[in-house]
């Protein structure tokens, strides 16, 4: 064999070895090697998130914006488990800037996920997004925020006992509970129009506890 062409030969081993360890570490640069069928990139994302590597992060954030709403929200939630400070971030700049508000319930939810988000935020969206979904997103994210200990969504949560969706009504009576540690006679299901004395009982019930 020509010298020559042991070259090359020897060349193209490298090469190829290179590119299978490439391949096998998943790394592609980025979030290259998270394409094609939405349902493979769910379980590519699944399998990241079961790996705890913070270092994988940046691969998530992109697909927080992805098309496809299931990729979009494993992303999120992927994110959330991973890496609070990205998190945050991504989806406060998710919650400000997206117009798809499927996506936008999406972030408000994955904000709840990480300990150290900010209940403000999600209590801003709650009072004042215009979407009934993005709302309820951000009234379940702020109730997996809040306890005794972090009570400051129970004014959002005491307007909310007033909104027209009854899964935010669900999640608001749910967000006071969980403050305050106290059950109270409120039926989401029913109208709040239908419940003007409970509603009265609750906020005299929570200044008396001295939560209001």
């Amino acid at each position: 064999m020509q010298p020559r062409m042991r070259i090359y030969l020897a060349v193209v081993a490298v090469l190829l070895t290179a590119l299978g360890v490439y391949h096998l570490c998943g790394r592609g640069g980025g979030s290259e090697s998270l394409t094609g069928d939405p349902e493979k990139i769910v379980a590519e994302i699944d399998a990241i998130c079961r790996r705890g590597d913070r270092a994988d992060a940046a691969r998530l954030v992109p697909l927080t914006s992805h098309a496809d709403q299931q990729v979009a929200r494993a992303a999120m939630d992927a994110l959330a488990v991973l890496d609070a400070d990205a998190a945050r971030q991504t989806l406060g700049g998710l919650l400000r800037d997206e117009k798809d508000p499927q996506k936008r319930a999406a972030a408000a939810e994955a904000y709840g996920h990480t300990p150290s988000s900010d209940p403000q935020v999600l209590a801003a969206v709650l009072t004042q997004d215009e979407a009934p979904e993005v709302r309820a997103g951000a009234a379940r994210g702020l109730a997996r925020l809040s306890s005794p200990q972090r009570p400051e969504g129970l004014p959002a949560f005491v307007a909310a006992l007033r909104d027209e969706d009854p899964k935010v009504r669900a999640w608001a009576v749910r967000g006071i509970e969980r403050v305050s540690g106290k059950r109270f006679p409120y039926d989401p299901a029913r109208s709040p129009e239908s419940q003007t004395e409970q509603i009265r009982c609750i906020k005299d019930q929570l200044r008396a506890m001295g939560w209001l």
